[in-house]
This record gives structure tokens, C-alpha cells and sequence, in this order.
């Protein structure tokens, strides 16, 4: 708006317009493709170009102008405007863009690498759900009854073979015992073996499961000792 009200067909504001469209081009060109992380080498090419705005054309050219405008709105004319705003922010960019170049050399430096941490972190965490996606999907095409227990015996985690095959509504048995899928006639006996099982005694387990529907499955339960979700579990599959 200040060139168009004071040079508004005048070389500088061509040439202003024309840096701005090439800075947007230039930055356009470095911009990651959908779904995919800068790399190391884009995020530095990316924060040398800002600095070089802010340096030159910041603290040289937009200051230029300034003075030129306000020059010609105190009454100069055109070339002595131009003339006298170049020679002041050329005297002053001697002391002032050193430093700023220098600060932001380390505040490049440091910006860099936190983008490389958070850059490291997001790919860990795209890592991690493909293994959680990988598990899930060899979790639930077991077709074998499985199920997993914590520390004291209750359900925490179960297949798809389950839900599917024993008729069991998905949730309904998480955080219920394992007792559950036992006959009632045969829990102390199911009581006794999953103690055993906790502590290591044995691995087996020939008590029948339950189908939601009351149907008992002759099944052979074998378990070992894990973790899940960073504490001590008990796998069984039957």
C-alpha cells in the first residue's frame, strides 16, 4: 500500500514486489511432500533463507524503502529520497547486520536442533504404530483362544478368535477374572492351577473354557510369564 501511494510504477517497487514473489518461490520449492519430514538438509536450506531475509531484506531493503517514502511524503524528490535513504541504511547496516546475522547463526543452530529431535521422535512414534499395527493384526488372526492376564488373574487383553468364536460381546470379559471362562463346578481347581501357573510351576492348564452361550470347550490351555503395558502378565493360549 505505501508504494502504490508513492512510487507506484517506479523501479523499487517492481523490484520490491519481484524479491517478495521470489522468496515465496524459494521457500514454496523446499516444502516437504505430503506426509514425508524435512530432512536435515531442507530444514538448515530452509532456516539460511529466512535469515538472509531477515538480514537483507529486512534491515537493507525494507528500511530503504521506508526512508525513501517518508522522504518523498516530507517533500524530496524521487532521486534525492532514493539517494540519501540508500546512503543512511548502508551506514547503519555496517554496525547492525553483523550482529544480527550472528544471532541468528545461533539461533539457527539451536532451532536445527530441535526440528532433528522432534523430526527423530515423530519417526520413533511412526515406528511404533506400525509394530502396534503389525501385533494387532497377528494378535487377532490367531485362531486359537488367546488371553492375557495380569499379575493377579484377571483378564486384560483377549483375540479376536474370542469375541468371534466363544460368542463373547468385545469389552465384556476385560477386567474380569480368568475364572470366568472356567465351569463354576471346576474354579477351585482352575483357582489352584492358575496359582501355580503364576508361580511358575507349571504351563498347562486341561480345564475346559465357557462359550457365552454356557457351552464348554474342551480346550488344552498353555501360558507363560510376560509383560504388558509394562507389567508382569501371564499369555495363555488355548
Amino acid at each position: 500500500a505505501i508504494w502504490a501511494r508513492w512510487l507506484p510504477d517506479g523501479p523499487p517497487a517492481a523490484a520490491h514486489r519481484e524479491g517478495h514473489a521470489k522468496f515465496s518461490r524459494e521457500l514454496e520449492s523446499l516444502r516437504p511432500a505430503p506426509g514425508e519430514f524435512a530432512s536435515p538438509r531442507t530444514v538448515e536450506r530452509t532456516l539460511a533463507q529466512l535469515g538472509e531475509w531477515l538480514s537483507t531484506h529486512f534491515l537493507e531493503t525494507d528500511r530503504t524503502a521506508a526512508r525513501i517514502a517518508l522522504a518523498l511524503r516530507g517533500g524530496q524528490g524521487p532521486g534525492s529520497a532514493r539517494t540519501a535513504a540508500i546512503q543512511l541504511t548502508h551506514a547503519e547496516s555496517q554496525a547492525l547486520i553483523a550482529p544480527v546475522r550472528a544471532m541468528y547463526a545461533k539461533l539457527c543452530a539451536n532451532t536445527l536442533a530441535l526440528v532433528l529431535e522432534v523430526t527423530a521422535a515423530r519417526r520413533t512414534e511412526a515406528r511404533l504404530r506400525d509394530s502396534e499395527e503389525n501385533f494387532r493384526t497377528f494378535f487377532d488372526t490367531i485362531e486359537d483362544y488367546v488371553f492375557v492376564l495380569d499379575a493377579q488373574g484377571t483378564i486384560v487383553r483377549v483375540n479376536r478368535a474370542v469375541v468371534e468364536r466363544l460368542g463373547y460381546a468385545p469389552g465384556t470379559l476385560l477386567g474380569r477374572p480368568v475364572l470366568a471362562v472356567h465351569p463354576p463346578e471346576r474354579h477351585d481347581e482352575a483357582r489352584a492351577i492358575i496359582a501355580a501357573m503364576i508361580g511358575g510351576d507349571t504351563s498347562h492348564c486341561p480345564i475346559p473354557i465357557l462359550a457365552a452361550d454356557g457351552r464348554q470347550i474342551p480346550v488344552e490351555t498353555r501360558a507363560v510369564k510376560g509383560r504388558w503395558n509394562g507389567a508382569p502378565a501371564m499369555f495363555g493360549v488355548s
